[in-house]
């Protein structure tokens, strides 16, 4: 039960401080005396003392009667057992400190409060803003997501790829740049790296119509490298959005162009990238995709270099056309510049698989075996079921005469691609070197079967069949091998093996001849001359080709002006102009390369050029085979009113031929062609 006194007075004895204690606050029972000694401790001096409930004044101690300062350690716990006192007021001495200290005990209670508000207020406008911020950026986040699977584009991309650690932080353009430099690499890490990156940038800027048409490229490039339809599919809607955003879009042209050309729909392909090309002339990629067009319908080499060596010249780090050139290079049999192609493009990309290729022919084309073997054994390690790379290898071995490593490769070749000519062509090689003829036919026969149109299949069966003294389907073969391909150089050739084999040594001699007045420098044909007025024991006659078989740099003249005449055909005519040239600065009495430098000329629209080298090809001590002189012929009457015409026609009018003659005086009759210069 509580007293009915709010309040209590009690005064320290020994400092005389006074305090005034709520009632409520003494511990209180029915059971305690009402004038039990409490304790407590005072505020000021930290006397401990006791006092009764009991109302009362205690009269003022003598000095004897104060007791000693306790000593405070000793009395803590006790302190502890008892209650603290909350002082109302001082009443004895103003100045003390009791009263201050609950007050600035108050001040500081009141200023941390304070300060608890204020940072509690800062903490939730804090975390207020950060949630604002993540609702932002999750509903930016779910906005983009949405966007991109309208644009059929999953965030993590195809599922054909590794996960890359992508740099972050940049920019959607910081991304789009990155992602071309792994496009350029052409290969399957770069693509893969290239589709990470374009995604990124895409999902920073939804709309930009470049960025996906580069996914788009970047699709179609890799669906070709993995023939993969799905790919290439992901490429063309990717195209056709980013043409829907943008319909003078450049790259929106060109991706399609490059997937209708994979396609072999070379003319609908022709029209895109030329749309490309008007609306961007200097346009790197559109350069390169038009020489690939061109290099992919085989009709233009000339096109396609031209376009080819442009792109690279805009963009020298475009490893797509280094590799399509290479191969253009190594096709028209110019090995020496493939090798310089080929070792740049390896600078931007050392692990590119078609510039080893194509490296690994070059070797080989300049009889470097070596070299071939190591490329192409590197190669077949890394990719041991590709049948280009094992093709080659085993063409190579052949070479080398190493025929049991050969037919191993091949085999295993036929096997991963059976309708693929060249590898039974090149197995039946391996046989035929073995002496198998039998094997070595029906290899042959394959090849014919998968590829009729080929010439040189023909020849190979030929060949075959000579070992089997099967002349009669040795002629067959051989005649169709000329209606094939009208090259009557290797027609000459291949008769004269027949009749030399069969023993009509003059019958071999006349083809011999015939090649010869083809391909006066070519040393096969001039070796087989010898060979043959030997067997007929006219030696004398056969000086001649002697002496031109050691005329220096005899293999170098010969594979020119053969390189020559490729690119001629394949009308590559600024590349068939540096080889004529170079095989006339090595023998400048040759007059069939001036013939064909001449003719090089005309085809690329250079009259005044064709003509000087047709008069020099009349005047030099070679021969002209009849064929060339008949055309010249024609030529004068097509080009009569051209004054220089009339020094051809007096060179023609003078040949030994006459049916030349002729001619000549014919057209000269019917006022065709002018007056000799003479008259």
């Amino acid at each position: 039960m509580l007293s009915s006194k709010l309040f209590i007075s009690i005064i320290c004895p020994h400092c005389q401080t006074r305090y005034r204690v709520p009632s409520e606050r003494i511990p209180w029972d029915k059971t305690r005396s009402s004038d039990r000694p409490l304790k407590t401790r005072c505020l000021k001096c930290q006397y401990i003392f006791t006092f009764s409930k009991k109302p009362e004044t205690p009269g003022f101690p003598s000095k004897e009667k104060i007791p000693p300062l306790p000593n405070l350690a000793e009395q803590d716990t006790e302190f502890r057992e008892g209650f603290d006192l909350t002082q109302s007021r001082q009443t004895q001495d103003p100045a003390s400190s009791a009263p201050s200290t609950r007050r600035n005990l108050k001040d500081q209670v009141q200023t941390g409060s304070r300060k608890f508000k204020f940072f509690l207020v800062i903490l939730i406008v804090l975390l207020t803003g950060l949630l604002f911020y993540g609702l932002y950026d999750l509903s930016k986040w779910v906005w983009v997501g949405i966007q991109m699977k309208r644009l059929d584009i999953p965030r993590s991309g195809m599922g054909l790829s590794k996960k890359f650690r992508i740099e972050e932080g940049l920019t959607a353009q910081g991304y789009y740049e990155k992602g071309r430099q792994y496009f350029l690499l052409d290969n399957e890490d770069g693509y893969a790296r290239a589709e990470t990156y374009y995604i990124k940038g895409i999902s920073l800027d939804i709309h930009n119509p470049v960025f996906l048409a580069a996914l788009a490229e970047n699709y179609v490039a890799w669906g070709q490298n993995r023939e993969d339809t799905e790919l290439l599919e992901k490429g063309y809607q990717l195209a056709k959005k980013s043409l829907g955003l943008e319909s003078n879009l450049v790259e929106g042209y060109r991706v399609i162009a490059d997937l209708l050309k994979y396609h072999r729909q070379y003319d609908e392909s022709e029209k895109m990238i030329k749309k490309a090309l008007e609306l961007k002339p200097e346009d790197a990629d559109s350069q390169y995709v038009l020489g690939s067009l061109a290099l992919a319908k085989g009709d233009n080499y000339g096109v396609a270099y031209e376009h080819l060596k442009k792109a690279l010249d805009l963009n020298p780090a475009l490893v797509r056309a280094y590799a399509d050139l290479t191969t253009l290079l190594a096709d028209l049999e110019l090995y020496e510049e493939t090798l310089a192609y080929a070792r740049k493009g390896l600078e931007l990309n050392p692990e590119h698989l078609r510039l080893k290729i194509n490296l690994g022919t070059a070797y080989k084309g300049i009889k470097d075996y070596v070299g071939a073997l190591q490329i192409y054994q590197q190669l077949v390690e890394v990719r041991p079921h590709h049948f280009q790379i094992l093709n080659r290898l085993g063409e190579l071995f052949n070479t080398l005469g190493n025929y049991d490593n050969a037919m191993g490769y091949l085999t295993q070749a036929t096997e991963l691609n059976p309708y693929e000519a060249t590898g039974y062509a090149n197995l039946g090689d391996s046989y035929f070197g073995k002496g198998d003829y039998k094997m070595a036919i029906q290899m042959y026969q394959k090849a014919i079967q998968l590829s009729p149109q080929s010439a040189i299949y023909h020849y190979k069966l030929g060949d075959a069949y000579l070992r089997q003294r099967k002349f009669e389907l040795v002629k067959s073969s051989y005649q169709r091998g000329l209606e094939l391909d009208r090259n009557k150089f290797s027609y000459y050739v291949a008769m004269g093996k027949i009749y030399r084999e069969q023993q009509f040594h003059q019958l071999a001699l006349e083809a011999y001849q015939r090649a010869f007045i083809l391909q006066s420098r070519n040393k096969e044909v001039l070796e087989e001359l010898v060979k043959t007025y030997q067997d007929l024991n006219r030696i004398d006659e056969a000086r001649p080709y002697q002496q031109l078989l050691g005329l220096p740099g005899l293999e170098k003249i010969s594979r020119a002006v053969k390189e020559g005449i490729r690119c001629l055909e394949k009308k590559a005519y600024s590349l068939a102009i540096l080889k004529f040239q170079e095989a006339l600065d090595l023998d400048k009495n040759y007059a069939q390369a001036y013939f064909y430098l001449g003719k090089t000329y005309e085809l690329s629209g250079n009259p005044e050029s064709a003509l000087s080298a047709y008069v020099s090809s009349l005047k030099v001590p070679d021969t002209l085979p009849l064929e060339a002189k008949s055309y010249l012929v024609n030529y004068a009457e097509t080009h009569a009113s051209n004054p220089g015409v009339s020094v051809l026609i007096d060179l023609l009018k003078s040949d030994s031929n006459p049916e030349i003659q002729t001619k000549i005086t014919e057209l000269l009759r019917k006022g065709k062609i002018p007056g000799s210069a003479g008259n």
